[in-house]
C-alpha cells in the first residue's frame, strides 16, 4: 500500500478527521479502503493530499457546497475534476477558472 494513512493525512493536510469523512461522503476526495468494510484501512494518494490541501485554501474564500458545484461543473463539461492543479480565483461568491490565453470562464 503505498500513499498516506489518514493519520499522516490530517497531519499533513492540516484538517478534521470530519473534513476528510465529508470529502469521502460527497465523493469530492475518495481515498483507498482495505480490510474491514466497518473499519478499513484508509489511505490517500499525493494527488490527494494536494486536493484536499486546495479545498482547504478555497474555504477560506467560500463554502463547501461551492467546492462540491466547482468539481460538479469540471464533471459535467468533460474537464479533469481535481483543483489542485488549475488556476482559479475565488471570490466570496464566485469561481473563476483562468484559461491559457488569460481569459476566464465563471463557474459558480
Amino acid at each position: 500500500m503505498n500513499g498516506f494513512t489518514r493519520q499522516e493525512t490530517l497531519a499533513l493536510t492540516q484538517t478534521t478527521s470530519s473534513r476528510l469523512a465529508y470529502l469521502d461522503r460527497t465523493n469530492v476526495v475518495v481515498p483507498q479502503k482495505y480490510g474491514n468494510p466497518k473499519k478499513p484501512t484508509v489511505i490517500y494518494t499525493w494527488e490527494q493530499l494536494l486536493e484536499i490541501r486546495t479545498i482547504a485554501t478555497l474555504r477560506k474564500q467560500i463554502s463547501l457546497q461551492m467546492v462540491r458545484k466547482l468539481v460538479t461543473f469540471l464533471d459535467e463539461h468533460g474537464l479533469d475534476t481535481t483543483l489542485h492543479d488549475k488556476p482559479l480565483v475565488a471570490t466570496t461568491n464566485e469561481v473563476f477558472m483562468v484559461l491559457p490565453d488569460w481569459s476566464s470562464i465563471t463557474i459558480t
